[in-house]
């Protein structure tokens, strides 16, 4: 019996990739082709998420890595633009289900990502009974260490949970540990498969 819900930001709760979109916004600043080396980015969006990478060393390194000079404050700038829209349709089933399930936010992220979050849109976390970022409990996705522990800080069993997120690798690594999971494709499949929760 399913008593709690946990949800992954983005690329579910909001549209789109957060890092997709801050390579882009440099691309088009500065002319260069972080988007051919993506992986480099993500490798330190993926220490930043885990707060073994400060901001302002993740600025430094991107600048040595493509001979660039973007100051802090205008990677703060690029970071709040990449800030992206949320899932506005699904958010109005969280709504709908909160009065019935936990509903729980558990996303790899970093804390200037998450600072920008609560600015722009603390009334929608609000809505969750928890919210687990990664770099807040130095824990991540796909690590089975980053379910364990949201499941022993909430008291919850894993067969109680359901789990839904964009990334396969997050999926594979929740189902085996027993907790049942959905790669979210689209907002239609999504909130198919949620009916029988509404």
């Amino acid at each position: 019996m399913i008593k709690a819900i946990l949800f992954d930001w983005g690329g579910v709760l909001s549209k789109g990739r957060h890092t997709d979109t801050i390579i882009r916004l440099i691309d088009s600043r500065y002319k260069t082709q972080i988007a051919l080396e993506k992986s480099i980015i993500g490798k330190l969006m993926d220490k930043m998420d885990s707060n073994t990478l400060g901001f302002d060393e993740f600025t430094k390194k991107v600048n040595k890595k493509f001979k660039i000079n973007v100051s802090v404050d205008e990677m703060d700038e690029i970071f709040r633009k990449a800030i992206l829209s949320v899932n506005s349709e699904l958010i109005d089933v969280i709504k709908k289900i909160k009065s019935k399930y936990r509903v729980i936010l558990a996303s790899n992220n970093n804390p200037k990502t998450v600072s920008i979050l609560r600015a722009e849109y603390g009334e929608l976390l609000n809505l969750f009974e928890k919210t687990y970022f990664s770099f807040e409990i130095k824990l991540s996705k796909p690590n089975k260490e980053f379910f364990l522990y949201i499941l022993k800080e909430l008291g919850l069993k894993k067969e109680n949970v359901l789990f839904i997120d964009d990334k396969l690798e997050n999926i594979q690594s929740a189902e085996k540990i027993g907790i049942k999971s959905i790669q979210f494709e689209s907002n239609t499949q999504i909130i198919k498969k949620l009916s029988k929760f509404l």
